[in-house]
């Protein structure tokens, strides 16, 4: 009878010990999921941020392009006026 009851406590202790363990590993991947989670969140708005300034750095770049453009056209225009006189 005792020794029946030593097996039934040593099998319930190593079941315990078992849901212990597997309880464990399910919290560690939820957390690890999580951070995951949290990483990507944060990575993705880095990846917004810089994308909206790239292309506010590509309207500032088109708009001295077409104010060095215009400075060429009028710099030409008063060469050629200073030949003509």
């Amino acid at each position: 009878m005792t020794k029946h009851i030593i097996i039934l406590l040593t099998s319930t202790a190593f079941g315990i010990l078992v849901s212990m363990f597997i309880g464990l590993y399910q919290w560690h991947v939820k957390t690890k999921l999580e951070s995951d989670e949290r990483e990507r969140k944060r990575l993705y708005s880095d990846i917004k941020y810089y994308h909206q300034k790239y292309l506010e750095d590509e309207d500032e770049i088109d708009l001295l392009k077409n104010e060095i453009r215009e400075l060429k056209m009028s710099h030409n225009n008063e060469q050629k006026e200073g030949v003509k006189k």
